[in-house]
Protein backbone atom coordinates (compact mmCIF):
# COMPACT_ATOMS: atom_id res chain seq x y z
CA UNK A 1 0.00 0.00 0.00
CA UNK A 2 1.49 3.70 -0.93
CA UNK A 3 1.96 6.03 1.70
CA UNK A 4 -0.83 7.91 -0.16
CA UNK A 5 -3.31 5.12 0.62
CA UNK A 6 -2.38 4.68 3.78
CA UNK A 7 -2.72 8.28 4.53
CA UNK A 8 -6.30 8.16 3.23
CA UNK A 9 -7.34 5.11 4.91
CA UNK A 10 -6.37 6.25 8.38
CA UNK A 11 -8.22 9.28 7.66
CA UNK A 12 -11.12 7.52 7.28
CA UNK A 13 -10.79 5.10 9.95
CA UNK A 14 -10.57 8.60 12.50
CA UNK A 15 -13.45 9.90 10.93
CA UNK A 16 -15.97 6.80 10.92
CA UNK A 17 -14.45 6.46 14.96
CA UNK A 18 -15.46 10.28 15.67
CA UNK A 19 -17.91 9.79 14.02
CA UNK A 20 -19.45 7.11 15.23
CA UNK A 21 -18.65 7.85 19.11
CA UNK A 22 -20.14 11.12 18.57
CA UNK A 23 -23.91 8.96 17.35
CA UNK A 24 -23.52 7.00 20.45
CA UNK A 25 -23.46 9.91 22.66
CA UNK A 26 -26.53 11.53 20.92
CA UNK A 27 -28.19 8.35 21.55
CA UNK A 28 -26.90 8.32 25.35
CA UNK A 29 -28.15 11.89 25.65
CA UNK A 30 -31.64 11.16 24.60
CA UNK A 31 -32.09 9.11 27.31
CA UNK A 32 -30.22 10.81 30.00
CA UNK A 33 -32.58 12.66 31.85
CA UNK A 34 -35.04 9.59 32.70
CA UNK A 35 -32.82 8.22 35.41
CA UNK A 36 -32.51 11.64 37.18
CA UNK A 37 -36.45 11.81 37.31
CA UNK A 38 -37.02 10.81 41.29
CA UNK A 39 -34.05 13.32 42.00
CA UNK A 40 -34.98 15.88 39.69
CA UNK A 41 -38.53 15.77 41.01
CA UNK A 42 -37.33 16.28 44.71
CA UNK A 43 -35.38 18.86 43.59
CA UNK A 44 -38.14 21.16 41.42
CA UNK A 45 -41.25 19.82 43.10
CA UNK A 46 -42.76 18.96 40.14
CA UNK A 47 -44.74 16.04 38.39
CA UNK A 48 -43.60 13.24 36.49
CA UNK A 49 -45.86 14.86 33.70
CA UNK A 50 -43.68 17.48 33.96
CA UNK A 51 -40.42 15.55 34.03
CA UNK A 52 -41.86 13.47 31.08
CA UNK A 53 -42.37 17.00 29.00
CA UNK A 54 -38.29 17.51 29.37
CA UNK A 55 -37.76 14.51 26.95
CA UNK A 56 -40.90 15.59 24.75
CA UNK A 57 -39.45 19.13 23.80
CA UNK A 58 -36.01 17.52 23.34
CA UNK A 59 -37.85 15.43 21.30
CA UNK A 60 -39.97 17.75 19.00
CA UNK A 61 -36.87 20.39 18.91
CA UNK A 62 -34.70 17.59 17.11
CA UNK A 63 -37.51 16.15 14.89
CA UNK A 64 -38.26 20.12 13.45
CA UNK A 65 -34.43 21.08 13.22
CA UNK A 66 -33.39 18.34 11.26
CA UNK A 67 -34.31 19.80 7.79
CA UNK A 68 -32.56 23.43 8.46
CA UNK A 69 -29.80 21.24 9.87
CA UNK A 70 -29.70 19.67 6.02
CA UNK A 71 -29.24 22.37 4.44
CA UNK A 72 -26.44 24.11 6.78
CA UNK A 73 -23.92 20.81 6.47
CA UNK A 74 -24.88 20.81 2.67
CA UNK A 75 -23.93 24.67 2.61
CA UNK A 76 -21.23 24.64 4.96
CA UNK A 77 -20.22 21.66 5.46
CA UNK A 78 -20.65 18.60 7.48
CA UNK A 79 -17.89 18.90 10.07
CA UNK A 80 -18.29 22.48 11.24
CA UNK A 81 -22.42 22.00 11.74
CA UNK A 82 -21.47 18.72 13.98
CA UNK A 83 -18.78 20.79 16.27
CA UNK A 84 -21.42 23.08 16.92
CA UNK A 85 -24.49 20.75 17.48
CA UNK A 86 -21.97 18.87 20.05
CA UNK A 87 -21.22 22.15 21.74
CA UNK A 88 -24.95 23.02 21.96
CA UNK A 89 -25.90 19.26 23.31
CA UNK A 90 -23.03 19.19 25.47
CA UNK A 91 -23.11 22.39 26.90
CA UNK A 92 -26.72 22.31 27.35
CA UNK A 93 -26.53 19.62 29.87
CA UNK A 94 -23.81 21.01 31.81
CA UNK A 95 -25.46 24.20 32.28
CA UNK A 96 -28.30 22.07 33.47
CA UNK A 97 -26.40 20.48 36.10
CA UNK A 98 -26.69 24.10 37.47
CA UNK A 99 -29.84 25.09 37.33
CA UNK A 100 -31.75 26.87 39.95
CA UNK A 101 -35.16 26.21 38.49
CA UNK A 102 -37.45 24.06 35.85
CA UNK A 103 -38.06 26.43 33.58
CA UNK A 104 -34.25 26.66 33.56
CA UNK A 105 -33.86 22.74 32.52
CA UNK A 106 -36.84 22.25 30.30
CA UNK A 107 -35.49 25.62 28.55
CA UNK A 108 -31.70 24.07 28.25
CA UNK A 109 -33.75 20.88 26.87
CA UNK A 110 -35.17 22.84 23.93
CA UNK A 111 -31.12 24.23 22.91
CA UNK A 112 -29.82 20.19 23.70
CA UNK A 113 -32.88 18.97 21.43
CA UNK A 114 -31.20 21.56 18.63
CA UNK A 115 -27.84 20.32 19.33
CA UNK A 116 -28.87 16.56 18.76
CA UNK A 117 -30.54 17.35 15.29
CA UNK A 118 -27.38 17.73 13.77
CA UNK A 119 -26.02 13.41 13.44
CA UNK A 120 -28.56 12.47 11.11
CA UNK A 121 -27.55 14.76 8.46
CA UNK A 122 -23.96 15.63 9.21
CA UNK A 123 -23.09 12.11 10.20
CA UNK A 124 -24.37 10.38 7.12
CA UNK A 125 -23.38 13.05 4.93
CA UNK A 126 -19.72 12.89 5.59
CA UNK A 127 -19.53 9.02 5.58
CA UNK A 128 -21.18 8.99 2.43
CA UNK A 129 -18.75 11.54 0.25
CA UNK A 130 -15.14 10.35 3.37
CA UNK A 131 -15.66 5.97 2.76
CA UNK A 132 -14.73 3.97 -0.01
CA UNK A 133 -17.80 3.67 -1.32
CA UNK A 134 -16.77 -0.58 -0.72
CA UNK A 135 -17.03 0.08 2.71
CA UNK A 136 -19.83 2.63 3.03
CA UNK A 137 -22.51 0.06 3.95
CA UNK A 138 -20.37 -1.67 7.10
CA UNK A 139 -19.89 1.91 7.74
CA UNK A 140 -23.42 2.51 8.25
CA UNK A 141 -23.97 -0.06 10.09
CA UNK A 142 -21.41 0.34 12.74
CA UNK A 143 -22.86 3.75 12.70
CA UNK A 144 -26.26 2.63 13.86
CA UNK A 145 -24.95 -0.07 15.82
CA UNK A 146 -22.85 2.11 18.16
CA UNK A 147 -26.10 4.19 18.43
CA UNK A 148 -28.23 1.43 19.99
CA UNK A 149 -24.81 0.62 22.47
CA UNK A 150 -25.25 4.18 23.35
CA UNK A 151 -29.31 3.75 24.15
CA UNK A 152 -27.75 0.59 25.81
CA UNK A 153 -25.27 2.44 28.39
CA UNK A 154 -27.09 4.89 29.15
CA UNK A 155 -28.99 4.23 32.58
CA UNK A 156 -26.02 2.59 34.01
CA UNK A 157 -23.55 5.59 33.04
CA UNK A 158 -25.61 8.27 34.60
CA UNK A 159 -27.00 6.23 37.55
CA UNK A 160 -23.08 5.59 38.46
CA UNK A 161 -22.37 9.79 37.82
CA UNK A 162 -25.52 10.26 40.23
CA UNK A 163 -23.88 7.86 42.89
CA UNK A 164 -20.88 9.67 42.98
CA UNK A 165 -21.49 13.21 41.92
CA UNK A 166 -25.05 14.05 42.77
CA UNK A 167 -27.47 14.79 39.96
CA UNK A 168 -26.25 17.63 38.88
CA UNK A 169 -23.10 16.25 38.46
CA UNK A 170 -24.80 13.60 36.40
CA UNK A 171 -25.80 16.27 34.17
CA UNK A 172 -22.46 18.32 34.31
CA UNK A 173 -20.37 14.50 33.42
CA UNK A 174 -22.64 13.74 30.44
CA UNK A 175 -22.35 17.68 29.49
CA UNK A 176 -18.36 17.31 29.37
CA UNK A 177 -18.98 14.31 27.28
CA UNK A 178 -20.19 15.93 24.56
CA UNK A 179 -17.98 18.68 24.92
CA UNK A 180 -14.91 16.28 25.10
CA UNK A 181 -16.27 14.54 21.63
CA UNK A 182 -16.53 17.92 19.93
CA UNK A 183 -13.09 19.09 21.33
CA UNK A 184 -11.95 15.94 19.47
CA UNK A 185 -13.35 16.29 16.15
CA UNK A 186 -11.90 19.84 16.22
CA UNK A 187 -8.93 18.39 16.76
CA UNK A 188 -8.94 15.80 13.90
CA UNK A 189 -10.39 18.42 11.49
CA UNK A 190 -7.86 17.63 9.01
CA UNK A 191 -9.37 13.76 8.30
CA UNK A 192 -12.69 15.67 7.35
CA UNK A 193 -10.90 17.74 4.58
CA UNK A 194 -12.82 16.31 2.02
CA UNK A 195 -16.05 18.48 2.39
CA UNK A 196 -17.85 19.29 -0.65
CA UNK A 197 -17.25 22.97 -0.15
CA UNK A 198 -13.73 22.77 -0.35
CA UNK A 199 -13.65 22.06 -3.89
CA UNK A 200 -15.99 25.06 -4.96
CA UNK A 201 -14.93 27.31 -7.38
CA UNK A 202 -14.16 30.68 -5.94
CA UNK A 203 -14.79 32.57 -8.64
CA UNK A 204 -18.73 31.98 -8.08
CA UNK A 205 -19.96 32.80 -4.44
CA UNK A 206 -21.75 29.94 -2.57
CA UNK A 207 -24.64 32.49 -1.63
CA UNK A 208 -25.44 32.74 -5.55
CA UNK A 209 -25.18 29.05 -6.00
CA UNK A 210 -27.24 27.69 -3.24
CA UNK A 211 -30.66 27.77 -3.73
CA UNK A 212 -32.66 26.89 -0.87
CA UNK A 213 -36.15 26.40 -3.13
CA UNK A 214 -34.82 24.29 -5.50
CA UNK A 215 -33.10 21.61 -3.05
CA UNK A 216 -36.77 21.72 -0.68
CA UNK A 217 -38.25 21.27 -4.23
CA UNK A 218 -35.90 18.30 -5.12
CA UNK A 219 -37.38 16.56 -1.92
CA UNK A 220 -40.54 17.16 -2.97
CA UNK A 221 -40.08 14.53 -6.02
CA UNK A 222 -42.40 11.33 -6.05
CA UNK A 223 -39.16 8.82 -5.44
CA UNK A 224 -37.36 10.79 -1.91
CA UNK A 225 -41.34 11.03 -0.81
CA UNK A 226 -41.52 7.54 -1.40
CA UNK A 227 -38.24 6.94 0.95
CA UNK A 228 -39.45 9.44 3.19
CA UNK A 229 -42.56 7.50 3.66
CA UNK A 230 -40.56 4.11 4.07
CA UNK A 231 -38.51 5.23 6.70
CA UNK A 232 -41.66 6.87 8.46
CA UNK A 233 -43.51 3.42 8.70
CA UNK A 234 -40.62 1.59 9.57
CA UNK A 235 -39.63 3.65 12.56
CA UNK A 236 -43.61 4.15 13.42
CA UNK A 237 -43.42 0.22 13.88
CA UNK A 238 -40.23 -0.02 16.08
CA UNK A 239 -42.01 2.99 18.30
CA UNK A 240 -44.91 1.12 18.58
CA UNK A 241 -43.16 -2.21 19.47
CA UNK A 242 -40.72 -0.50 22.25
CA UNK A 243 -43.80 1.03 23.74
CA UNK A 244 -46.13 -1.51 23.67
CA UNK A 245 -44.18 -5.09 23.18
CA UNK A 246 -43.91 -6.04 26.56
CA UNK A 247 -47.32 -5.86 27.44
CA UNK A 248 -48.42 -7.70 24.31
CA UNK A 249 -46.85 -10.64 25.26
CA UNK A 250 -48.10 -10.93 28.14
CA UNK A 251 -51.58 -10.47 27.29
CA UNK A 252 -51.27 -12.88 24.67
CA UNK A 253 -49.53 -15.36 25.87
CA UNK A 254 -50.55 -15.61 29.98
CA UNK A 255 -46.47 -14.20 30.13
CA UNK A 256 -45.13 -13.08 33.53
CA UNK A 257 -43.80 -9.11 33.55
CA UNK A 258 -40.07 -10.48 33.49
CA UNK A 259 -41.30 -12.87 29.82
CA UNK A 260 -42.92 -9.95 28.85
CA UNK A 261 -39.65 -7.32 29.51
CA UNK A 262 -37.52 -10.28 27.79
CA UNK A 263 -39.46 -10.19 24.95
CA UNK A 264 -38.39 -6.45 24.30
CA UNK A 265 -34.66 -7.37 24.88
CA UNK A 266 -34.96 -10.13 21.83
CA UNK A 267 -36.61 -7.26 20.03
CA UNK A 268 -33.64 -5.06 20.36
CA UNK A 269 -30.34 -7.20 20.79
CA UNK A 270 -31.64 -9.18 17.14
CA UNK A 271 -32.33 -5.99 15.45
CA UNK A 272 -29.05 -4.53 16.67
CA UNK A 273 -27.46 -7.34 15.88
CA UNK A 274 -29.14 -7.70 11.93
CA UNK A 275 -27.72 -3.72 11.46
CA UNK A 276 -23.85 -5.40 11.58
CA UNK A 277 -24.71 -8.20 9.35
CA UNK A 278 -26.85 -5.59 7.13
CA UNK A 279 -24.06 -3.57 6.23
CA UNK A 280 -22.04 -6.33 5.18
CA UNK A 281 -25.21 -7.57 2.63
CA UNK A 282 -25.21 -3.75 1.70
CA UNK A 283 -21.68 -3.61 0.11
CA UNK A 284 -21.98 -7.07 -1.30
CA UNK A 285 -25.35 -6.30 -3.41
CA UNK A 286 -26.61 -3.61 -5.70
CA UNK A 287 -30.57 -3.87 -5.30
CA UNK A 288 -30.44 -2.11 -2.00
CA UNK A 289 -34.39 -1.19 -2.23
CA UNK A 290 -35.25 -4.64 -2.91
CA UNK A 291 -33.54 -6.27 0.00
CA UNK A 292 -35.04 -3.29 2.03
CA UNK A 293 -38.43 -4.01 1.18
CA UNK A 294 -38.54 -7.69 1.17
CA UNK A 295 -36.79 -7.56 4.74
CA UNK A 296 -39.37 -5.13 5.90
CA UNK A 297 -42.16 -7.27 4.08
CA UNK A 298 -40.79 -10.11 5.79
CA UNK A 299 -40.97 -8.11 9.55
CA UNK A 300 -44.57 -7.71 8.82
CA UNK A 301 -45.21 -11.14 8.01
CA UNK A 302 -43.21 -12.26 11.51
CA UNK A 303 -45.54 -9.84 12.95
CA UNK A 304 -48.51 -11.54 11.56
CA UNK A 305 -47.41 -14.72 12.77
CA UNK A 306 -47.15 -13.10 16.28
CA UNK A 307 -50.55 -11.89 16.43
CA UNK A 308 -52.01 -14.98 16.06
CA UNK A 309 -50.35 -15.94 19.12
CA UNK A 310 -49.73 -19.71 17.74
CA UNK A 311 -47.34 -22.36 19.52
CA UNK A 312 -47.08 -20.63 23.01
CA UNK A 313 -44.67 -17.99 24.27
CA UNK A 314 -41.49 -19.59 22.91
CA UNK A 315 -43.03 -19.60 19.48
CA UNK A 316 -43.68 -16.06 19.68
CA UNK A 317 -40.30 -14.99 21.13
CA UNK A 318 -38.95 -16.69 17.67
CA UNK A 319 -41.23 -14.23 16.09
CA UNK A 320 -40.27 -11.23 17.84
CA UNK A 321 -36.90 -12.03 16.91
CA UNK A 322 -37.36 -12.85 13.30
CA UNK A 323 -38.92 -8.70 13.40
CA UNK A 324 -36.33 -7.58 14.92
CA UNK A 325 -33.52 -9.21 12.84
CA UNK A 326 -35.12 -8.38 9.49
CA UNK A 327 -35.87 -4.34 10.34
CA UNK A 328 -32.67 -4.36 11.11
CA UNK A 329 -31.09 -6.29 8.32
CA UNK A 330 -32.70 -3.64 5.94
CA UNK A 331 -30.96 -0.34 8.30
CA UNK A 332 -27.88 -0.48 6.12
CA UNK A 333 -29.36 -0.69 2.67
CA UNK A 334 -32.37 1.90 3.45
CA UNK A 335 -29.29 4.57 3.96
CA UNK A 336 -27.85 3.98 0.70
CA UNK A 337 -30.67 4.12 -0.92
CA UNK A 338 -30.85 8.06 0.35
CA UNK A 339 -27.29 8.40 -0.61
CA UNK A 340 -28.03 7.04 -4.12
CA UNK A 341 -31.75 8.90 -5.00
CA UNK A 342 -30.38 11.97 -3.50
CA UNK A 343 -28.51 14.91 -5.69
CA UNK A 344 -24.72 14.94 -4.47
CA UNK A 345 -25.01 18.56 -3.50
CA UNK A 346 -28.15 17.88 -1.19
CA UNK A 347 -26.95 14.73 0.52
CA UNK A 348 -27.03 16.90 3.99
CA UNK A 349 -30.62 17.74 3.12
CA UNK A 350 -31.61 14.96 1.89
CA UNK A 351 -30.38 13.08 4.99
CA UNK A 352 -32.68 15.44 7.17
CA UNK A 353 -35.59 15.15 5.47
CA UNK A 354 -35.63 10.84 5.87
CA UNK A 355 -34.73 11.22 9.62
CA UNK A 356 -37.19 13.64 9.93
CA UNK A 357 -39.38 10.68 8.30
CA UNK A 358 -38.00 8.32 11.36
CA UNK A 359 -38.43 11.05 14.56
CA UNK A 360 -42.34 11.36 12.91
CA UNK A 361 -43.02 7.30 13.10
CA UNK A 362 -41.18 7.07 16.59
CA UNK A 363 -43.90 9.53 17.64
CA UNK A 364 -46.65 8.19 16.05
CA UNK A 365 -46.13 4.68 16.71
CA UNK A 366 -47.41 4.12 20.06
CA UNK A 367 -50.46 6.71 19.27
CA UNK A 368 -51.44 4.45 16.81
CA UNK A 369 -51.76 1.47 18.66
CA UNK A 370 -52.40 2.74 22.06
CA UNK A 371 -55.95 2.46 21.89
CA UNK A 372 -56.17 -0.83 20.53
CA UNK A 373 -54.17 -1.77 23.94
CA UNK A 374 -56.68 0.11 25.95
CA UNK A 375 -59.28 -2.01 24.72
CA UNK A 376 -57.53 -5.47 25.39
CA UNK A 377 -56.42 -6.31 22.18
CA UNK A 378 -52.98 -6.62 21.41
CA UNK A 379 -53.69 -8.71 18.55
CA UNK A 380 -55.16 -5.98 16.52
CA UNK A 381 -52.19 -3.91 18.20
CA UNK A 382 -49.71 -5.72 16.59
CA UNK A 383 -51.42 -6.25 13.26
CA UNK A 384 -51.74 -3.08 12.69
CA UNK A 385 -48.02 -2.30 12.97
CA UNK A 386 -47.40 -5.78 10.87
CA UNK A 387 -49.93 -3.61 8.18
CA UNK A 388 -47.57 -0.14 8.58
CA UNK A 389 -44.57 -2.33 7.72
CA UNK A 390 -46.27 -3.75 5.09
CA UNK A 391 -46.80 -0.17 3.47
CA UNK A 392 -43.48 0.77 4.10
CA UNK A 393 -42.35 -2.61 1.78
CA UNK A 394 -44.91 -1.10 -0.87
CA UNK A 395 -43.59 2.63 -0.74
CA UNK A 396 -39.98 1.78 -1.82
CA UNK A 397 -41.86 -0.72 -4.34
CA UNK A 398 -43.73 2.38 -5.61
CA UNK A 399 -40.18 4.31 -5.88
CA UNK A 400 -38.65 1.31 -7.97
CA UNK A 401 -40.91 1.88 -10.13
CA UNK A 402 -41.18 5.93 -10.56
CA UNK A 403 -37.27 6.57 -9.88
CA UNK A 404 -35.89 7.88 -12.83
CA UNK A 405 -32.69 6.27 -14.54
CA UNK A 406 -29.43 7.04 -13.07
Amino acid sequence: MSATASRALSGQRTVVSLISTGHCYSHLSSVAVAPLFPALREAFDVSFIALGALMTVFSVATSVAQIPVGLMVDRYGGRLVLVIGLILLGGSFALAGGADAYWQVMLLMVFAGLGNSVFHPADLSILARRVDPAWLGRTVSLHSFVGYVGWAIAPMSIAGLQAAFGWRGAMIGAGIVGLAVAAAIQWRRTAFDEEPDAAEDESTSRGERFDIRARLMAMADGPMIRIFLFFAFTSMTIGGIAAFLAIAMMQLFGADQASGNLSLTVFMVAMACAVLFGGVLADRITAHDRVAAWTVAGAAAALVLLSLALGGLTAGLAAVAAAGFLLGVSSPSRDLIVRASAPAESLGLAFGFTSTGLSIGFALGPVAVGGLMDLGRPDLAILVLAAVSGFAALALAARRRTAPAR
